[in-house]
């Protein structure tokens, strides 16, 4: 099988590149081009724009011949966990390729790639190396090796890009909200004719964008106590200070700007409020961990 690991919210043109290249080596070898499609919450463990089925129709019209749900990790683990759980399972599944996008050379990335692999070291990565999270996935593929006593191939393709700039869900998922939610036409040149259509199919329907159950996440913070707010996985104790001292809770903004006081970023306060939204437990966490790393998948710290 050919693989694609993926957030795909929504399928873009540069997504197509890289089913296109899977498809490609798929032909050549009679395999399958199977995407591993993260579900829940994405890979920076935020909820998706876009709802898994129709983000699997997406791929699927765009070339792919099945398409795998990855679910119940991002809302529990960093990417140094989820990315040696999700390589795992391909190569126990029969993936013998893999295909991704850089902006820089193969064997740059595997020179980057390299010293993390040997220290089992899978958390970070500096932000000043490019495409670190590609880097990520070459190391643990190399870990990995020495368990499988096989690993992935990986075929890498140069970041599709359009007048110089590489396409940006984030972007994209911007403008329809601004454009109230409709797609702008430039917006739509990034985009495959069948994404459009399911695009503006999910957006009749209402459900588009995809939402925090904003009820359950407010009703924990509001009324947690301190210790039921510790026992929250990734709270830590300027976390749960921060929170409490912000009460009440009605909106995403000033959760934001709570997790921010205790000198939370981005990613740390997505996977945090993540957590709370499905009161994930620390113990929870630490099991799931114990259970990877006896399975020899996650390095043993």
């Amino acid at each position: 099988m050919i693989g694609i690991s993926a957030d795909f919210d929504p399928v873009h043109l540069g997504h197509v590149k890289l089913i296109d290249k899977a498809r490609e080596l798929a032909d050549k070898k009679n395999e399958d081009v199977v995407i591993y499609l993260n579900k829940g919450f994405s890979a920076n463990h935020a909820p998706f724009f876009v709802s898994y089925d129709a983000r699997r129709r997406m791929a699927l019209e765009a070339g792919a011949d099945e398409v795998i749900p990855i679910e119940g990790l991002h809302h529990r683990l960093t990417l140094a966990y989820t990315v040696p759980i999700r390589i795992a399972m391909m190569i126990e599944d029969g993936v013998v390729d893999y295909v991704d996008a850089a902006d820089v050379s193969t064997s740059k990335i595997k020179k980057y790639a390299s010293g993390f692999a040997s220290k089992g070291i899978f958390s970070g990565i500096p932000r000043t190396l490019p495409n670190r999270n590609v880097i990520r996935w070459f190391a643990v593929n190399e870990f990995l090796k020495k368990k499988y006593g096989k690993n992935l191939k990986f075929h890498i393709i140069p970041e599709h890009k359009i007048k110089g700039d590489k396409i940006s869900g984030r972007m994209i998922r911007r403008e329809i909200l601004e454009n109230n939610m409709k797609i702008p036409e430039a917006i739509q040149k990034l985009l495959p004719d069948s994404t459009v259509r399911i695009l503006e199919k999910e957006i009749k329907k209402g459900t588009i964008p995809g939402k925090r159950n904003i009820r359950d996440l407010t009703k924990r913070l509001n009324t947690f106590s301190r210790a039921n707010l510790n026992n929250i996985a990734h709270m830590n104790a300027d976390a749960v200070n921060s929170i409490v001292a912000g009460r009440s809770y009605q909106n995403e903004d000033k959760i934001w700007a709570s997790f921010r006081m205790a000198g939370y970023g981005p990613v740390l306060t997505r996977l945090a409020a993540s957590a709370v939204e499905m009161n994930v437990t620390r113990e929870e966490v630490y099991d799931l961990i114990k259970t990877y790393e006896d399975k020899g998948i996650i390095p043993l710290i």
